[in-house]
């Protein structure tokens, strides 16, 4: 589905019945061309997080695709997230917010008395080092559901 979002703004909740009303489909949904022109730089910022919110909450969306993130290469200037100038405008903090700082798992353990380490994490793709005396250990896990158990056996 196509991300484009400029003067008529649909509502969070309209987005999650229009998302809803497509995964009756069966099929994963991917968001591409994210971008958006609203002249007022308060409510890009405010909208970025309100679509990013509702795109990851949606257990159908599989990936978003932004649709250029720097002015100078992209096809509608004012809504990439960094000017010309290559500062970051308040969209792409908000992106920065959720994305690295809300959602980003980075997480260091130590296992239990069981020899075993838990941790909730969101889906995708993870990359997890085992630190034993016997070696280091580094495995790519990728958590495709809330409910994944993940067990790496070092030897």
């Amino acid at each position: 589905m196509q991300g484009h979002f400029g003067s008529v703004l649909t509502s969070p909740g309209n987005l999650l019945d229009i998302l809803d009303k497509f995964a009756t489909f069966g099929k994963t949904i991917k968001v591409t061309e994210l971008d958006m022109v609203i002249n007022d730089d308060q409510l890009r910022a405010d909208y970025m997080r309100d679509v990013m919110t509702v795109l990851f909450s949606h257990p159908s969306i599989e990936g978003v695709v932004m649709w250029g993130f720097w002015a100078d290469r992209h096809w509608k200037p004012e809504a990439a997230l960094y000017g010309s100038d290559w500062q970051l405008r308040s969209h792409g903090q908000a992106w920065l917010d959720l994305v690295k700082d809300k959602w980003w798992t980075d997480e260091s353990l130590l296992t239990g008395d069981d020899g075993c380490a838990r941790i909730r994490g969101f889906k995708g793709l993870y990359k997890v080092t085992v630190e034993t005396d016997r070696g280091v250990w580094t495995v790519q896990i990728n958590n495709g559901d809330a409910e994944d158990t993940v067990e790496v056996v070092c030897q």
